[in-house]
């Protein structure tokens, strides 16, 4: 697994050597966007792994073709606007040890999407919460976990949610909090009112502010759920 890392950071970089060193991965790191393009031009790498989508923004549509298929962002996106060709965000509250592991583990096949998160990151997408956002994840995270019960109130409350997701997340239970609720503001603002209104009913009339989290990751679990039956 070769994986290209693209940080002026120093001291990330040094820790990510040792977690590659440790794990199998191969890592190899660049200072610049034109280093990183001249390198990705020269050599071929399972997956690319930035600090600053800046880079993935302004070099995507003119990639060569043996760029990598798998790319990764550490750390908050610049603006809340898409960034094309991104696989998935870190929270830059995430250990970089476990971000290395995870991206190494995801490229070797160790650990594939299975099809509910296939659904859940469809269902997104539709609605209108972009990828780029850190909120992606943990809305994705949070409603595969409230999919998976019997009954909703096997979760006593969407702050064990939060508190698990944040786990899984690498992040803490209030920026996961946080995320989400930007993530899904992000999406009433920018959304097709009728696929909003598909979905959530009265709750996107005009006078209306966005679902609360709770309300949204609930009524998502039922949609996940009902297209899993195919209901």
């Amino acid at each position: 697994m070769r994986v290209l890392l693209m940080t002026d950071d120093r001291g990330l970089a040094r820790r990510l050597r040792t977690t590659a060193n440790g794990s199998g991965c191969t890592l190899c790191v660049t200072g610049t966007a034109a280093e990183s393009a001249e390198r990705m031009f020269r050599d071929a790498f399972d997956a690319l792994l930035l600090t600053d989508a800046q880079f993935l923004r302004s070099a995507w549509r003119r990639r060569p073709l043996n760029w990598p298929q798998r790319i990764y962002l550490y750390g908050q996106p610049n603006g809340d606007d898409p960034v094309d060709g991104l696989t998935f965000c870190f929270s830059p509250d995430a250990d970089p040890a476990a971000v290395l592991t995870r991206v190494c583990a995801l490229g070797s096949g160790r650990v594939r999407q299975t099809d509910r998160e296939t659904l859940i990151s469809g269902f997104l997408q539709r609605i209108g919460v972009p990828v780029s956002l850190v909120g992606f994840a943990c809305l994705c995270a949070g409603i595969r976990l409230l999919a998976g019960l019997k009954r909703s109130t096997d979760l006593g409350a969407v702050g064990d949610l939060y508190e698990v997701a944040a786990e899984e997340l690498g992040m803490d239970a209030p920026g996961v909090e946080h995320a989400m609720r930007h993530a899904i503001d992000a999406a009433w603002t920018r959304a097709d009112p009728n696929v909003l209104y598909e979905t959530f009913g009265n709750t996107v009339q005009s006078e209306r502010a966005a679902p609360s989290n709770a309300a949204f990751l609930f009524r998502a679990a039922e949609q996940i759920r009902a297209t899993e039956k195919g209901v």
